[in-house]
């Protein structure tokens, strides 16, 4: 646990050197929130899979429609939007993560190497709209 409260300072850190209007900065943004979606996993703290959620968020109001991060970008908000489904049970949390996968998958035509991947993450998505 030490190691991983290492990492998770760096990646605090590379966040705060860098600040808007810094080109890069959705990068830090997606790194800080897969680290606390991660400490979310192993610690079960709420408020980490929240923070992983708004920074996700925030990572996409930097990234234009065209950007060539958007489509990794949406499926990791969409990856912890259906984890918050998974703890709460709540619908809207699966309707939301559906969206954005289905968004990322537009970005993502034959023969995108994500494309797989985020097929395969829409489906078990979709899956639980037959369980909900």
């Amino acid at each position: 646990m030490k190691i991983w409260t290492g990492r998770y300072h760096f990646f605090r850190g590379a966040l705060e050197l860098r600040t808007l209007p810094h080109p890069r900065r959705y990068t830090a943004l997606n790194n800080l929130a897969i680290a606390l979606k991660t400490r979310f996993e192993q610690s079960g703290q709420h408020e980490d899979l929240q923070e992983a959620i708004s920074l996700h968020r925030g990572a996409l109001e930097h990234l234009h429609a065209a950007h060539p991060g958007r489509s990794a970008s949406l499926n990791n908000l969409a990856i912890a939007l259906k984890k918050q489904f998974d703890q709460s049970g709540q619908i809207e949390y699966l309707k939301e993560a559906i969206s954005f996968h289905q968004c990322a998958l537009m970005l993502r035509p034959i023969p995108h190497p994500g494309r797989p991947c985020t097929l395969n993450n829409l489906a078990i998505a979709l899956k639980h709209t037959s369980s909900s």
